[in-house]
């Protein structure tokens, strides 16, 4: 049977091989928070870790780094806008930087009905050596709707899209654009408290890929709290 609790290195074991997987994580992360103005809050944050799995051996850790920007304004009535930016970094191959940039606005119109517009924008770079390089592109807008009505029955409706695309280079050829690949994503959702300790919820998502597969997925739960 592995060990559940090491209270020393893995390397003085005497018997090494008896443990079928190992996994190591370490972590630093900073956080600066800034409010310059009423209703406006600004948020930088970076982490710092190293992880590995291995089996039957020593992980080999391998370093990632996070980056996230964020800025919340709630100018009275107008609703919460939000802004955030978010970065990874991985070394080794593929050499690889995914980031991420997001924008919402929430607007409660009144206790019955709230909206939400939200985008997203993703650019990565993927490099896989001198002989090819992948940079994918995103961009997904999205509205949504919830109607509420009562404490705890409520239904949301909410419409989205998105295009994605692909540019590689290969073997120093120039960059090459592959064709925006486009959706569409309705959305539905109800929520209903039945009785006082019973709950209904049903979900449906699509994505209706014009130049692809499309899929729908429709799911309910029943529950009841006593």
């Amino acid at each position: 049977m592995p060990p559940i609790l090491l209270l020393s290195p893995l390397s003085s074991l005497p018997d090494q091989a008896s443990i079928s997987s190992a996994s190591d994580l370490r972590t630093l992360h900073g956080t600066v928070q800034l409010q310059p103005a009423a209703g406006l809050t600004l948020r930088a944050k970076r982490t710092l870790s190293n992880t590995g799995t291995a089996y039957y051996g020593l992980p080999e850790l391998k370093p990632l780094t996070d980056d996230e920007l964020k800025a919340e304004y709630e100018p009275g009535r107008l609703g919460l806008f939000t802004a955030q930016f978010n970065s990874r970094a991985v070394p080794g191959l593929p050499k690889t930087t995914r980031r991420n940039a997001y924008f919402e606005w929430n607007m409660p119109w009144s206790q019955l009905l709230r909206t939400r517009l939200t985008a997203t924008y993703g650019f990565d770079d993927e490099y896989y050596g001198p002989t090819l390089t992948l940079r994918p592109r995103s961009v997904a807008p999205n509205v949504e709707a919830l109607f509420r009505f009562s404490t705890r029955s409520y239904a949301t409706l909410g419409f989205g899209a998105g295009w994605e695309q692909r540019t590689f280079s290969a073997a120093g050829s120039g960059w090459i654009a592959d064709p925006w690949k486009v959706s569409l994503r309705p959305a539905a959702g109800l929520n209903l408290n039945l009785l006082r300790f019973l709950y209904v919820q049903l979900t449906y998502q699509s994505g209706l890929v014009l130049s692809g597969t499309s899929t729908h997925t429709l799911s309910g739960r029943l529950t009841a709290q006593f």
